[in-house]
């Protein structure tokens, strides 16, 4: 039996970003239950490419610019798709499974079935927008809203299995015109009154698939040492994952012989620099460049904490990298990743969206007691897929 993954993400010998599918890949293929793994990627033109070890093979696909009716070019895009699955012989008479990652690849997934019926169909859920009405300010008309999200429903409603990577994001998937309580986040509130009254998707199954860690890179390493006590985050630096709460926490502790290092980039980078400096912050805090993936290790490694103030986050794999090096983490309250905490432990370890003084305070507690944190959930990659695929093989036809 083979299977066909589509996502709009996956690394590049230049660029990192999907590297969280990659090792979802790569544990699939360790567990050998399918012949052939093909992973097909939408682009501006048909290409293949090699990512240590697993083929690539992109194809043509065209979209409106800014989110604008996003199904526009759908026709077009899956002709492409279905040339590009014949060009690289892909036997559709064995294909088991086609699992898509993100809303709109969906309709890859659906067309597969189309021509055999017994593949099974999943569609993976990053992140709190799957019907992606924040995704472009442009295009924030009632009318294009409420298309877009009407196709998706219905795209939704057809698939086999959501596969959600939190419970926090299958729930939004659900809900869906609805809000989750937990949602803080206003402009995702503010657009989702622009499709209100629209239907419910009718989801036929779901499954949970935290983002797992390749804990073959990410592991505790002893050889790394540092003098003082290190407080580390790594995140695009955007207004949702909201570093400058981190820093104004800082600017709190400046005083308590603490270093902090972000690493990352991003249109908030600026922003948060100029406060730094503005507020003789650069002593104590230090920005650092976006490293590869796989050097993260050393990074993790040189922290005593790790802390990322994040409050619209599906779940977000730096937590989890962090915490298998041997580092603990703190988080925003209500966030996905909230799902690993113990509940009589989340208030050492959450603190409310914003909240700098509280953060602060966590920080200065944790660093004195440097007390134990527990996940109650599996974190391995190579454990979560097997479970993951033994769900998958119960789904009926």
């Amino acid at each position: 039996m083979d299977y066909i993954v589509i996502t709009p993400f996956f690394p590049t010998q230049k660029s990192f970003r999907g590297s969280f599918i990659y090792d979802q890949i790569k544990a699939i293929v360790y567990t050998h239950r399918y012949k052939n793994i093909y992973v097909f990627k939408p682009g501006s033109e048909d290409d293949e490419y090699t990512f240590d070890g697993i083929n690539v093979y992109t194809f043509k696909a065209k979209y409106l610019p800014a989110n604008f009716i996003v199904n526009f070019y759908a026709k077009r895009n899956i002709r492409s798709f279905l040339h590009r699955i014949e060009q690289v012989g892909v036997d559709l008479s064995k294909v088991g499974i086609a699992h898509a990652h993100v809303s709109y690849n969906a309709m890859y997934a659906l067309v597969l079935k189309e021509a055999n019926p017994t593949i099974k169909t999943l569609l993976q859920h990053h992140d709190l927008d799957p019907y992606n009405i924040i995704l472009s300010d442009k295009s924030n008309y009632r009318w294009n809203l409420r298309m877009n999200c009407s196709w998706l429903v219905g795209l939704f409603s057809k698939i086999d299995c959501h596969v959600g990577v939190s419970e926090h994001v299958l729930e939004t998937v659900r809900l869906f015109p609805n809000v989750s309580k937990d949602i803080v986040y206003q402009k995702y509130i503010d657009r989702a009154e622009k499709v209100k009254g629209l239907p419910h998707p009718r989801i036929k199954s779901e499954c949970l698939l935290y983002n797992g860690v390749n804990t073959s890179i990410f592991y505790q390493d002893s050889h790394i040492t540092h003098d003082g006590f290190v407080v580390g985050c790594i995140a695009n630096f955007t207004e949702l994952k909201d570093q400058i709460t981190l820093i104004k926490a800082a600017e709190l502790l400046r005083n308590e012989y603490i270093k902090f290092v972000l690493i990352g980039s991003g249109p908030y980078l600026h922003t948060c620099q100029t406060y730094v400096e503005a507020h003789g912050l650069s002593n104590i805090l230090e920005f650092r460049h976006e490293v590869k993936h796989e050097e993260l290790r050393d990074f993790y490694n040189s922290l005593d904490l790790f802390v990322l103030p994040s409050f619209f986050e599906g779940l977000g794999c730096v937590f989890t990298e962090a915490y298998a090096c041997g580092v603990p983490f703190m988080a925003c309250k209500g966030q996905a990743i909230c799902e690993y905490l113990l509940e009589k432990d989340a208030t050492q370890w959450t603190f409310p969206v914003g909240d700098y003084e509280q953060l602060a305070a966590l920080i200065k507690q944790y660093m004195h007691h440097q007390y134990e944190q527990h996940l109650v959930h599996e974190y391995d990659i190579n454990k979560l897929i097997p479970a993951f695929l033994n769900e998958v093989s119960k789904l009926s036809d």
